[in-house]
């Protein structure tokens, strides 16, 4: 299983558990129903999608998706343990449940 998790400074946001792996289609879906759903226009609160390096979080797709709807998006490069989903995202779930 795999834990697909979306959180803000708040908490999560969104959280999906997934049986297999996660390829474009099924992320973009994610974000698409999930996610997208409590972003807001830049620059209120959860205007800006930050993601890490992960291969499928970049594509054009999801570029296309927050300009859109006047949201902003920001790749991170590299490993930024600040923002590591493991570090931060797992606390902030047990912290709501």
């Amino acid at each position: 299983y795999l834990l697909l998790p979306t959180i803000w400074s708040g908490g999560v946001i969104a959280l999906e558990v997934l049986e297999g792996s996660v390829n474009c289609k099924r992320f973009m879906s994610f974000l698409k129903n999930m996610v997208h759903p409590h972003m807001n226009v830049y620059p209120a609160p959860n205007s800006i999608l930050v993601l890490d390096n992960t291969a499928i979080h970049h594509g054009a797709e999801i570029f296309q998706l927050c300009a859109k709807h006047g949201q902003w998006f920001l790749k991170l490069y590299g490993f930024w343990e600040y923002f590591n989903q493991l570090n931060t995202g797992i606390p902030a779930y047990r912290s709501q449940t």
